[in-house]
């Protein structure tokens, strides 16, 4: 029979990835003289790249630099080999951890009032650009008073959260926002400013009289 060894947690769409599987005796062990070809394929319509059927070096087929066509959910992988029974696997399909780099905030930067909740929107993404999708975020700041309405919750399929920001004054700071457990901080994208003293204006003497219509 076959058997997967430690396959990944997760694979990334668009990246690489590796695994490796054991050819097993009848008494359950890896069989160290075998020399079988294996092959990798996956359920359905998803499709795997790179190279899916390798021969086994005493008894384990190590398969690297496969490519999966799948971008999101559980993939069932399975492994076969002729005269052996099959292996399934099922594994979950995300994004990798959150990166600065490609995720954003917008508006930013931008100017708000202090004491006003300005709405923001929030972008996450991978190091090679997927969507952070369907996981869990919050947001925080260091600018005393400063809060988010919601200051949590989940992502959107395209990975975007949308939020409002207040703060009690004047200032600016970075927000950081944690996204499936991997914090990211956006610098200073905004500044508060405190509303403008009203006007004050003085009339020289004082006026009467009235408007007569023409």
């Amino acid at each position: 029979s076959l058997r997967f060894v430690s396959p990944p947690v997760s694979i990334t769409p668009g990246a690489a990835f590796s695994l490796s599987v054991e050819l097993l005796g009848s008494d359950g062990q890896r069989a160290t003289t075998s020399h079988d070809l294996v092959t990798i394929a996956a359920a359905g319509t998803t499709t795997i790249t790179g190279p899916t059927t390798v021969a086994a070096t005493a008894g384990l087929a190590s398969f690297n630099g496969l490519l999966l066509s799948q971008t999101s959910g559980n993939v069932q992988l399975t492994a076969s080999s002729a005269g052996l029974t099959t292996s399934t696997a099922s594994l979950p399909v995300k994004a990798g951890p959150v990166a600065l780099q490609q995720s954003s905030v917008s508006p930013a930067p931008c100017t708000i009032l202090a004491t006003v909740t300005t709405p923001m929107a929030f972008t996450f993404k991978d190091a090679i650009g997927n969507p952070s999708a369907s996981v869990a975020v919050s947001l925080t700041s260091n600018l005393a008073g400063t809060t988010f309405t919601p200051a949590s919750g989940t992502t959107t399929a395209t990975g975007t959260f949308e939020a409002g920001v207040r703060t009690a004054g004047a200032g600016s700071a970075p927000i950081t926002a944690t996204v499936d457990g991997n914090a990211i901080t956006f610098a200073a994208p905004f500044v508060a400013v405190d509303f403008p003293a009203p006007a004050t204006l003085a009339f020289p003497g004082s006026a009467t009289g009235s408007l007569q219509p023409e």
